[in-house]
Order: C-alpha cells, then structure tokens, then sequence
C-alpha cells in the first residue's frame, strides 16, 4: 500500500509539474462562466435554466473525454520515454502498482475537475436566480412574468422522482402486444391510475408530465386534449381542464395535493377530441412528479455519473497503451468512444432476430452467418455501455430525481467493465517487455 501511495503522488507531483490542472481547471472556469453569454436560449426563464445545465453537462462531459484520451494514453508513455518504467522495474515494485497508481492519479484529476464544473454550475445558477429576483422587483425585463421564476424553480431547479401508472388491462393489453405507445383514436378516452406509496404534508402539488406524438410530421401541429384529474365518485373531487399542447415537447401540470389521499388511487382521465389519433409512450409517456430531494444533492449525483463515465474512458485508454503505440491507442480509444455514442446500435443488433420471419426457410451458411453476428454484437455489447441512455443530462434538465437504481445501473455496470479493463491491462502490462521501446514509442 505504501508504494502504490508513493506513486500516485509522483503522479500528482507529475500533473502539477506540467500545470495540468492548473490549464485545465481555468479551461473549465472559463468555458462554465461563458456559456450563459455564448448561448442563446429560447428567452424564458425556464429556458435559460435549462440551457446552462444542458450545456453545461454536455461540453464537460465532451472536453474531459477528449482531454482523458490524449492523458491516458500518454501517462505511461513519458514514462517509458524518461526510462523511468525501467528504473522502477528494477526495484521491488510491482508492475500492476505502477499501473493502477497511474490510472487512481488520473481518477483523482478528473474528480478535481468535476469538482471546479460543479461548484461553478451552482454559482452561475445562483447568479441568474439572484438576477431574475433583482429585475422582477424592479420591472426591468419586460419579458419577466409573475410567477416564471417560481415556475422554472419547481420544474428545472428541483429534483422530482416519478410515480409511474398503475398496470390496468388496456396497459398490460398493449405491452402483451409489445407496443411501445398507447394509441387513442378521435372521440375516445384512455384512462391512467396513480398511488402514492406515502402522501407528505409538506407537499402542496404534485406535477403531471405528458408528451404527446400523432401522426402529423410537424412539430408545430398542436393537440387539443381534455382532463379530468381526481375521482368524482369520492369526497376529494376532480379538477377538469383543457390543454392544447404542441406534439414531441414534454408539458407539465399541476395537480392540487389535496387530490391525493392515502391508501386511495387517483385517476387520470384524458380524452381525444381532435381528427388525429393521439400517441402517448407506455414508458415515460405520462407520469405523476413528487419532489422528493435538493436539486444541489441532485446535480452532485449527476456528476458522480459523469465521473464514472470519464474514469472508463481514461481505463480504455492506459489499456491501449500497454501494448500499442501512443498514436495507435489514440485511435484506437477515440474509435471506442465513438461506439458508446452509438445510441444502442450494438444493443438493436444484439437483441435482433436471428431468423426473419419472412424467410422460413434460410441455408444453413446464412443461418450460422446470422448466428456469428448476433454472438459477436452480445460479446461487444459486453464492453459497450450506452452511454446515451446512462447520461444524467435528460433527468437534471427536466427537474426529474435520479434515481438509486439509475445510479447503481451506472456504477455496477461501468464498474463492473472497468474492473475486467484494469485486470486486462496489468496482466498485459507484466508480461511486456519493456526492453522493446521502439514498439511503445
């Protein structure tokens, strides 16, 4: 334990020599602080939220992967370069030490980073709400109407977890069919059911959130539905209201907490009255939001998952350059990245059907071709997180909880893989014969 202590300090020692976190850190300052000026969002408040946490999320999530692809795979190499590998093989350290001292300073760089992004992130929210409180007390942004401020608050600078429907029979109808979206025609109403599994007093609404799809190709056509929310045969009442929403947009409303009562289920009640059939998704499509945690504990998780995700990308890298050349490993980790933005292209081949069902008879080549291919996409989808579908980015900007399960998803999953990459990498590491430098360099 004492040497791998010692060498990840020479690592730091190392970092700091060259002014790494120095550069990077004030890369950051700057980039954060600027995106606000540098970014035009729609112009609300809610607007203007969500456009610097999406930013925000995005350009460090984009930066830190490239700045950790051209780190990791040159850590080891300055070091086969100064012959200092060759130096420490000579001592009683292991070679494994030297690689997972290597790959712990490079996690404990990224977390520093993050670390700068964070902070700055709460300080440039802080700023605009500060900003937002100061012009509405004065009348100065004309654009400013009462209630927006509270209103992007609830909604984006929260942290909300979903309740999600009942399983009723038309549910359970369609997913036995393996449908995706529940399709309500003209004239006619789809029913949801909803029950808490606790009702806090503290909580003074709870907030639907819907999207809509139909079959018109433009997102501007708007739908015209109606609700009626609660249970008019019980003593809580309903509300009834009419919206007209534009299609492919999230839309929220809130719902009176004085509807929901324990131990009772609440009804969602949405009626069709327009020439189109309406399209709503059975996952994620209309659910009931609770606010249930700090949208600063919120945001910290996020970047828990953001770091994860750089640290196995830095993993892919120092694994590259164990045994190829710095240019080759550069490629070769920057090809990697690519496939885990593939967005589950490796997933869809892996869960495809090997036989077609319009080919009921198939030669026996095309058959183990088919087979050779599935078996390849399940072994490659073994080291391939999605990670489009395991970014937090989605959930921070609409105000939604990231969930204890989303969370141990990424950490299992990717740690899981990152584990088998290190185990890969120092079993290559103390097998190479360093002698070979004209190979690494």
């Amino acid at each position: 334990m004492h040497t791998l202590t010692a060498i990840i300090k020479l690592t730091l020692i190392e970092f700091v020599r060259r002014r790494i976190p120095l550069v990077m850190g004030l890369f950051f300052l700057v980039m954060v602080y600027a995106i606000p000026y540098i970014v035009i969002g729609d112009g609300t408040v809610k607007g203007n939220f969500q456009l610097i946490l999406t930013y925000t999320l995005g350009f460090t999530t984009f930066f830190l992967a490239v700045f950790n692809m051209f780190l990791s795979v040159n850590v080891l190499r300055k070091d086969w370069r100064d012959k200092v590998l060759f130096v420490l093989d000579s001592k009683p350290v292991a070679r494994y030490q030297v690689l997972l001292g290597k790959f712990i300073g490079l996690c404990i760089l990224n977390a520093f980073l993050l670390a700068i992004v964070y902070g700055f992130t709460l300080f440039n929210i802080n700023s605009l709400e500060r900003d937002y409180q100061k012009q509405a007390s004065l009348n100065k942004h004309l654009d400013l109407m009462p209630g927006d401020l509270s209103d992007a608050k609830a909604t984006v600078l929260s942290a909300r977890s979903p309740l999600k429907p009942l399983l009723n029979k038309m549910i359970v109808k369609y997913q036995k069919e393996r449908k995706k979206t529940i399709s309500i025609k003209s004239g006619k109403w789809f029913h949801w059911q909803f029950k808490p599994e606790e009702v806090s007093k503290d909580v003074k609404s709870y907030t639907l959130r819907y999207k809509f799809y139909t079959s018109s190709t433009t997102d501007t056509y708007k739908v015209r539905a109606t609700w009626i929310i609660g249970n008019p045969t019980k003593d809580g009442g309903f509300i009834r209201l009419i919206t007209n929403n534009s299609v492919n947009l999230y839309h929220e409303l809130k719902i009176p907490a004085k509807l929901f009562k324990k131990d009772e289920i609440l009804q969602v009640s949405l009626g069709n009255f327009n020439k189109d059939s309406i399209l709503v998704k059975i996952k994620d499509g209309l659910v009931v939001l609770v606010q249930d945690r700090s949208f600063t504990f919120n945001l910290l998780i996020a970047f828990v998952i953001l770091f994860i995700q750089v640290i196995f990308l830095a993993a892919i890298g120092l694994s590259f350059s164990t045994c190829l050349s710095s240019n080759v490993s550069l490629l070769c980790v920057l090809a990697f990245y690519v496939l885990l933005l593939s967005g589950g292209i490796v997933k869809d081949l892996t869960h495809s059907k090997i036989l077609p069902k319009e080919q009921p008879t198939i030669s026996a080549f095309d058959k183990g071709y088919n087979l050779y291919t599935k078996s390849l996409a399940s072994v490659v989808s073994v080291m391939l997180p999605d990670y489009v579908e395991l970014s937090p980015m989605d959930q921070i900007s609409r105000g939604v909880t990231i969930g204890g399960s989303f969370l141990l998803f990424n950490v299992v999953g990717i740690g899981l893989r990152l584990l088998l990459v290190l185990c890969f990498a120092c079993i290559v590491f103390a097998t190479r014969e360093l002698g070979l430098i004209q190979d690494i360099s």
